[in-house]
């Protein structure tokens, strides 16, 4: 192998670990939004176990709360956007993260195959250094 060849694969190497990383963290941010929208199903399971007139917390601000009395259990309130809220029952809403979490997994898929052909194409050129 020349020197002008070697120069190149070096130059692909290095742009392949960047690009390694980038797919890493968005692999890592990918997993943390399932989790999350699993919490949220988690927490919508036990709301639905509130009766009407229940008192609870709610948030005002960060760190900041107000006591208030349960007058709907049935339906929430969920933002899609504009400032525009539609009314939806708590399976709706389940369903509704349920299908964001099978989104986010197929597109982590996606990622974990573009990641091992990333790696696949850097032990390529390792082992060509080899040779």
């Amino acid at each position: 192998m020349n020197r002008e060849k070697k120069q190149e694969l070096i130059v692909e190497l290095k742009a392949l670990d960047q690009q390694i990383k980038q797919v890493q963290n968005h692999i890592e941010t990918v997993d943390q939004q399932i989790m999350e929208l699993e919490s949220m199903k988690s927490t919508l399971s036990e709301f639905s176990e509130l009766k009407q007139g229940t008192t609870i917390k709610v948030p005002l601000v960060n760190g900041i709360f107000i006591e208030a009395e349960l007058k709907n259990t049935k339906e929430l309130l969920v933002n899609v956007g504009a400032k525009v809220s539609v009314k939806k029952t708590i399976p709706q809403v389940k369903d509704m993260l349920t299908k964001q979490q099978e989104e986010l997994k197929t597109f982590r898929a996606n990622m974990i195959m573009q990641f091992q052909q990333m790696v696949a194409r850097v032990e390529e050129i390792q082992g060509m250094f080899k040779e």
